[in-house]
């Protein structure tokens, strides 16, 4: 399931209900999104031991899956016009 991250036009747009239910998920998005660097990292890399491997078969996971559907995603998705203004915010959110 993608990580949806709303735009900084799209936070102006919302209701103090909303922003809140979105600051309550920071966390959970925090960790799907170092769960999904990690899963990508270690498709870029042979498992160094055993352990990590049964750990990822035990999530059924599958390295070049999760790559692929990750640059579908990326090829979905339009350019960002405020890239670096996103990132920023972003940035300041998770720290």
């Amino acid at each position: 399931m993608p990580i949806v991250i709303p735009t900084a036009a799209e936070i102006d747009r919302m209701t103090v209900r909303q922003r809140e239910a979105l600051t309550a998920r920071i966390p959970q998005i925090r960790d799907l999104l170092a769960d999904t660097i990690t899963r990508l990292e270690r498709s870029q890399r042979i498992f160094p031991n055993v352990t990590d491997l049964r750990a990822a078969r035990l999530r059924h996971f599958d390295p070049a899956a999760e790559v692929e559907r990750a640059r579908n995603i990326l090829d979905a998705m339009p350019a960002d016009p405020d890239v670096e203004w996103h990132r920023t915010l972003l940035q300041t959110a998770l720290q």
